[in-house]
């Protein structure tokens, strides 16, 4: 999910990225592991004003897209919000026709129906997006920030299924340029060897170009212990890993082992040479590294490795 105030240019970077994938080319800092059949679904634009976004991000690659198909709701009278079971059956007519790889939705107000301020709005949307991963088919889904431009309209119980959430903030600026930083708040494929992937990025939109102007391009070292102790807690949970006792703040059938459990595993591991004092300490450091990177949760006797980023 895809989260941001109201005008800041939330669609403008969607179609950027759904560029960028369809042609397996780069974008800011990442790039797609294949080209992909990209399916873009605008619930709230106009035909018009979306035709003119494409043209101008279409000048930007330099190039006209051949697998990307975009769906205005604008053409469809028939088209039913996607949390009732006949818009799902709709929408999977249209992407039986396409069949894409990736289907960017914008956005969760303007497709759904209901109050989207509460989970019930929700709730019907997960088993069809499930279906839809079943399918092998990625989905992006662009939601609005509230008055509080810090967390996304509604009820956080909408971000627990998904896989990512990415927050876009406002920079405020004394140009005109498309100027937002991005966060994630949430990525379950966050690992000490891609923490750049989801470093928190400023970019902007000038001169017609898509540039980086913080983070992103620096990779965060994690230091040799720190990985090693990665490693070893990874074992530890495969070999002897048990869910921790309910009350112990783990999400639930999380497995994860007690901390001297993993104290031992590095022991044996050697994350140090020294013994004692210097094991201790070493010990120490590396695991105050990884929770600081949100690597692993710590509770009590317990620690184990987040499915979601850890929020303090």
């Amino acid at each position: 999910m895809v989260t941001g105030p109201t005008g800041l240019g939330k669609t403008m970077f969607g179609v950027a990225l759904a560029f960028a994938t369809e042609a397996k080319k780069p974008f800011l800092h990442w790039k797609a592991g294949r080209a992909a059949r990209v399916l873009y679904v605008d619930g709230e634009m106009s035909r018009r004003e979306m035709q003119r976004r494409l043209r101008e991000e279409a000048a930007r690659a330099g190039r006209t897209p051949q697998h990307l198909y975009v769906l205005s709701r604008e053409d469809f009278d028939d088209m039913l919000p996607l949390n009732t079971e006949a818009g799902q059956k709709w929408m999977d007519e249209k992407i039986a026709e396409v069949r894409p790889d990736l289907i960017l939705f914008d956005n969760i107000q303007a497709l759904l129906v209901g109050d989207n301020s509460k989970e019930e709005s929700w709730s019907p949307v997960l088993p069809w997006m499930r279906s839809l991963t079943k399918r092998s088919i990625g989905q992006i889904w662009f939601h609005h920030t509230g008055h509080n431009e810090g967390h996304a309209y509604g009820t956080k119980t909408r971000e627990w299924q998904l896989d990512f959430c990415i927050l876009l903030e406002r920079v405020n600026t004394d140009d005109k340029d498309l100027t937002f930083t991005i966060k994630f708040t949430k990525a379950r494929a966050r690992r000490p060897e891609n923490l750049d992937d989801f470093a928190d990025t400023t970019i902007r939109l000038r001169n017609n170009r898509w540039e980086i102007t913080s983070g992103g391009a620096k990779k965060e070292k994690v230091p040799t212990g720190s990985r090693i102790a990665y490693d070893l807690l990874k074992r530890a949970i495969a070999e002897v890993g048990e869910v921790p006792p309910v009350g112990d703040n783990a999400p639930a059938g999380t497995k994860g082992v007690k901390v001297e459990t993993w104290q031992r595993y590095c022991k044996t591991g050697s994350i140090t040479k020294g013994e004692g004092d210097a094991f201790r300490k070493a010990f120490g450091r590396a695991a105050e590294k990884l929770h600081a990177l949100g690597l692993i949760c710590v509770w009590a006797e317990w620690v184990w490795i987040p499915l979601v980023a850890f929020e303090a």
